[in-house]
């Protein structure tokens, strides 16, 4: 579908946790103008914790993805009490300043919009609890990036 898009010069994108085969991420990354790439966190242990996988596949991959000189732009979920301290985002920026087709990081605070689909298939909801970042501190984050000379943004649910 990928290679079909590129004849008929349909822009394509793509949006990935990045944990998968490494030799067909490379492989698609020639049919895409855009991949959209999360990084949820930068420690392999607290990954493990709170995805159930280790981040070594992922961040791999984005090192692999990065060779292809495709435009990258990194997502982070900001979740409160797991991935949204200061020196959490520091190291996000530290790892993406030594990619060269990073062009952003887009900041993605968290909500409970999904909620409704853990209930509606029976399972538990572990972040109810959690609240949506405030402005402010959303706005502290952006500006770790933007010092650093990254491009950020704050995109809203």
């Amino acid at each position: 579908l990928l290679k079909e898009f590129k004849k008929q010069n349909v822009n394509t994108a793509i949006e990935t946790s990045g944990y998968c085969d490494t030799e067909v991420l490379k492989e698609i990354a020639d049919y895409l103008d855009i991949i959209h790439y999360d990084i949820k966190h930068m420690d392999t242990d607290i990954h493990k914790k709170i995805t159930g996988v280790s981040n070594e596949l992922i961040l791999k991959n984005l090192k692999a993805l990065d060779s292809k000189r495709k435009k990258i732009i990194v997502r982070i979920p900001i979740i409160p009490t797991y991935n949204d301290s200061e020196e959490h985002i520091k190291s996000v920026v530290d790892f993406c300043s030594d990619l060269k087709s990073v062009e952003k990081i887009e900041l993605l605070p968290y909500h409970n919009l999904g909620e409704y689909k853990y209930k509606s298939i029976n399972r538990e909801y572990e972040l109810s609890e959690l609240k949506t970042p405030d402005k402010e501190h959303m706005e502290k984050l952006l500006n770790i990036v933007q010092d650093a000379g990254i491009p950020c943004e704050i995109v809203e649910a």
